[in-house]
């Protein structure tokens, strides 16, 4: 791809990417990271990663490195930096993109033990930077009720889903009949961490409630996740299916294989999962932190409390009976709303102006 004209005769200026934990595919901060850098270097001469090093200081890791790394982008000259929250609290970002708050997590997630030092770690980046980029509309609400942010200056950018990568199965992979002529068989995934947040108790009464279901449908619980502690609660059952180290490249054949997704989180930003699944022609069941209201216009996600493993069972009998032949046309409405075209454009809209503000102009 050309690249972009902005920097011809000002091949000093970096555009620094700052993610406490690098850049990868695995899911989170990281996976949309990993887009960023890809996205930047395809139009700009100068793209910088920054990350924390190889020393660790304990529990003060997530601290120290945010201290450290704010220090070392006021010496750095001519830039532009892209940080992921709290990741350089102190240093006044250019663009600070934030994927939910701490403060979200410990109010919505039972029992959460996140750090109060994170908490105000997070809140200072966002008073401090210039912009923000906020992953979802109630991300937005959120730092401006919680942190007291001036909303003028948040941009609600949702995260995409790579349309080159997730897609519907093309007459491979789908989900295979029972052996039963009567009995329809549904692929239910779930792909995520197995702890509390993301809803692991109702994943467990799910699956112990489809071990027995009987009906005119099968329903087969498939997960993706690498919490190998929570394995326990799944292993020796004929309905659910566990699936770990699924990398960028396996993950798009585990979402074929299914029919719906579900996922009953307690809180999230923007959920990369949800959209992998809706790219893949999915229906998705969940919670209002997965079914957000960028995402209710969509007939196919429904929103659930997941109060009873009965009521999920119905939920995704009725979406599959209604969607199981719009597999195409789910994925084509996800991809015109979060597709990869769509974040691009609007991304280099924000960087673009904030290399002119700086004096930098197209030549």
């Amino acid at each position: 791809m050309k690249k972009d004209e902005v920097l011809k005769k000002h091949k000093e200026i970096k555009i620094v990417l700052v993610s406490l934990l690098g850049v990868s595919n695995s899911g989170g901060v990281e996976r949309v990271t990993y887009y960023l850098k890809d996205i930047l270097e395809s139009h700009f001469n100068n793209v910088k990663l920054i990350t924390r090093g190889k020393i660790s200081f304990g529990k003060l890791c997530n601290f120290i490195w945010p201290f450290l790394i704010s220090i070392r982008l006021f010496f750095m000259r001519n830039k532009i930096v892209i940080s992921n929250s709290w990741n350089c609290f102190l240093y006044p970002s250019d663009f600070s993109i934030h994927h939910g708050t701490m403060k979200g997590t410990r109010l919505y997630s039972k029992g959460s033990r996140t750090s109060l030092i994170i908490s105000l770690m997070e809140k200072i980046s966002a008073k401090k930077a210039l912009k923000i980029l906020a992953v979802s509309e109630n991300c937005k609400e959120e730092l401006v009720n919680y942190y007291k942010i001036d909303s003028k200056k948040i941009e609600v950018l949702n995260n995409f889903v790579d349309e080159k990568i997730f897609f519907p199965a093309r007459n491979s992979l789908i989900s295979e009949q029972s052996s039963s002529k009567n009995i329809k068989n549904i692929n239910i995934l779930f792909s995520g961490a197995l702890i509390e947040r993301k809803g692991l108790s109702k994943l467990i009464e799910f699956s112990d409630f489809i071990e027995n279901y009987s009906s005119d449908y099968c329903l087969n619980l498939l997960i993706a996740s690498n919490t190998k502690s929570e394995y326990k609660h799944f292993i020796n059952k004929n309905h659910t299916q566990l699936f770990s180290g699924l990398d960028i490249n396996k993950m798009p054949d585990f979402y074929k294989r299914g029919d719906i997704l579900i996922f009953p989180t307690l809180y999230e930003g923007f959920s990369m999962s949800s959209l992998e699944a809706l790219a893949s022609g999915l229906c998705l069941l969940g919670t209002n932190f997965a079914v957000t209201k960028e995402l209710e216009e969509f007939d196919f996600c429904r929103l659930s409390d997941f109060s009873s493993p009965e009521e999920t069972a119905l939920s995704c009998i009725v979406l599959y009976e209604k969607f199981k032949n719009s597999k195409e046309e789910i994925a084509s409405r996800t991809i015109q709303k979060f597709g990869r075209v769509v974040y691009e454009k609007k991304l280099l809209e924000y960087v673009k102006g904030a290399l002119r503000e700086k004096g930098y102009k197209n030549e």
